[in-house]
């Protein structure tokens, strides 16, 4: 008897979402920080700048100067060992799961998962067994499992993004993350040279 293929039928579009979703978040997460580009007039609207500082006060100082300026809080973040002393200084901390790297390990668990699921599905085909139901199943948990395995070791490191200046980070310094467009480009310059003990670390695109 020819064997069925209605179980890795079912089990497609499962993976295809999956994929797609992954594929979503590399394109807002995984990929380093960088420019974002108008389609319709070819211009760049959003950039990226990076200030390292041992001094939260004068963080925050620069974070009201930014306010100030027409910047939006939203666009102002801090990566900082001390996320409560970020909130006393009314300033938003970076979200402490995007400070591991969690997201690119489950992206590239997932991938291994697909993989392997891919094969144990198609297992029934080569070997022509009459029944698929346990490959689809054992292809369910190879897919789970092999994401879940990526995400539990990503989440114990540090991003990769920041992975220059993690240890400065824990050295007890604060990385100031500013987004801004174009048109704000010239405050953005002046912060600079306003604050002299503020490093410049990278403008527009990554810290590498």
């Amino acid at each position: 008897m020819a064997p069925s293929f209605k179980s890795l039928a079912s089990i497609k579009p499962v993976l295809m979402k999956t994929q797609s979703n992954l594929f979503y978040l590399i394109g807002i997460y995984l990929i380093p920080p960088q420019t974002k580009q108008n389609k319709s007039t070819g211009e760049m609207k959003m950039k990226h700048a990076y200030y390292l500082s041992k001094d939260m006060d004068e963080l925050e100082h620069v974070h009201d100067e930014l306010i100030m300026f027409g910047l939006h809080d939203q666009n102002i973040h801090v990566l900082s060992d001390s996320e409560a002393e970020v909130q006393l200084h009314h300033m938003r901390p970076m979200n402490s799961f995007l400070k591991t790297n969690v997201v690119r390990a489950l992206f590239y668990g997932a991938l291994i998962g697909i993989a392997v699921a891919m094969i144990i599905i198609s297992i029934p085909y080569f070997m022509k067994f009459e029944t698929t139901i346990p490959f689809t199943l054992g292809a369910i948990a190879a897919l789970g499992f092999a994401t879940w395995e990526g995400g539990f070791i990503g989440i114990q490191k540090f991003n990769e993004k920041f992975t220059d200046i993690a240890n400065r980070i824990h050295q007890g310094q604060h990385l100031l993350i500013v987004d801004y467009n174009n048109e704000e480009e010239n405050s953005i310059r002046a912060l600079s040279r306003g604050h002299p003990s503020l490093r410049f670390l990278s403008i527009s695109n990554s810290l590498s």
